[in-house]
């Protein structure tokens, strides 16, 4: 079962500001999170409970809620740091 994919406005922000090719890719990633929503890792400490999944350069870092079958993309970050 698919689930539906949410992104926040500042990750939604974030991603208007990349090149098509990365927008793609991030694309392509959500389609992926949403049939294999635990693919990405879980993280620790004080962002135990949400999952990281590697696009590029960048890491997505979202929510899976498995009640009503979403996933929320809360923060997207540069690997040195920058997003």
């Amino acid at each position: 079962m698919s689930y539906s994919v949410f992104v926040t406005d500042q990750v939604r922000h974030c991603v208007e500001t990349l090149p098509d090719e990365i927008k793609r890719i991030c694309t392509n990633a959500h389609k992926i999170l949403s049939e294999e929503p635990c693919r990405g890792h879980a993280m620790l400490g004080k962002l135990g409970g949400l999952r990281r999944f590697k696009v590029g350069p960048f890491r997505l870092i979202y929510e899976v809620d498995e009640e009503n079958k979403t996933i929320t993309t809360v923060m997207m970050t540069c690997q040195n740091g920058n997003r």
